[in-house]
């Protein structure tokens, strides 16, 4: 694994690139022009982590960037804050790479064509695996190291120096930093889906609550309207009660003064034919 002082000026970098993003403007644009450790922009077959591993070593975790100031603003920001770590930047404007000429044998292949990247990051691959070779083995690498003038190192991990140099020894697969990585890669996307899923779920309650209160609302509405509406029938049918026992009153009251109409028209109609008689007995 990396050690601590790389591990904190990772943190360290990612530190200052939240700070730029905060800030905005200029200094949005160096972080948008930072392109994350070696490690995270490229990927390969499993069958030569170790190879690849050997072959980097710590560059690794060396951070590529678009342009030489955009390191130095970096590390100006680390030292300002005074974050702790160590950073090596890999300024895509200032890496020399030259093009390699490479055996053409079914004995090894050239490191960098086995790896999978993106165009724009070709300068810092080639520039930490270009003059790699992956051979079948010890004995390969060590005949091609002396010939071609490239750095040769086998599956397993054993090295042999274009100046002459074997390195070798037992490598721990289950300690792949690669593995490790992609391991890593994956829980970041994992997570990043369930971000977005929960986003959405948000999103989702969110338009439900919306709903709600708004059928809630109009429920309330709908009650107040009901609500008055039976206060009226209430008060219409209370009216309607008083006025049907006032006609009863009325209707109660009616047949004794129609008697008494009947009686007094009986009377009045005997006093004209009294009156009338005696009219015509006083003018005899």
């Amino acid at each position: 694994m990396a050690g601590k002082p790389i591990l904190n000026g990772r943190d360290s970098v990612r530190k200052v690139l939240d700070t730029f993003r905060e800030r905005g403007g200029q200094y949005e644009q160096v972080a948008e022009a930072y392109y994350g450790p070696v490690i995270e922009n490229f990927d390969c077959e499993k069958s030569i982590y170790t190879a690849v591993e050997v072959t980097a070593g710590n560059r690794l975790f060396h951070h590529i960037v678009e342009s030489d100031r955009v390191g130095t603003q970096i590390l100006k920001e680390m030292n300002r804050q005074k974050l702790p770590g160590e950073v090596t930047f890999m300024p895509l404007n200032r890496l020399n790479v030259k093009q390699q000429q490479y055996p053409q044998t079914n004995d090894a292949i050239p490191m960098v064509s086995k790896l999978n990247y993106e165009e724009k990051y070709d300068k810092a691959i080639r520039y930490i695996f270009g003059k790699t070779l992956i051979c079948r083995n010890l004995e390969v690498a060590t005949q091609l190291a002396r010939t071609t003038a490239l750095d040769c190192v086998t599956l397993e991990g054993d090295q042999v120096s274009s100046k002459g140099s074997l390195t070798g020894g037992y490598f721990n697969t289950s300690r792949s930093r690669l593995e490790i990585q992609k391991t890593r890669s994956n829980l970041m996307i994992q997570i990043r889906e369930s971000e977005g899923e929960l986003a959405e779920l948000r999103s989702t309650l969110q338009q439900t609550e919306s709903e709600i209160n708004k059928i809630v609302s109009e429920m309330q509405k709908t009650e107040t309207k009901n609500s008055k509406a039976k206060d009226i029938f209430d008060k219409v049918k209370a009216d309607i009660r008083l006025m049907k026992e006032e006609l009863s009153v009325i209707e109660r009251s009616r047949t004794p003064k129609e008697r008494s109409l009947a009686q007094l028209k009986s009377s009045l109609e005997a006093m004209q034919t009294t009156k009338e008689g005696l009219e015509s007995e006083l003018h005899q």
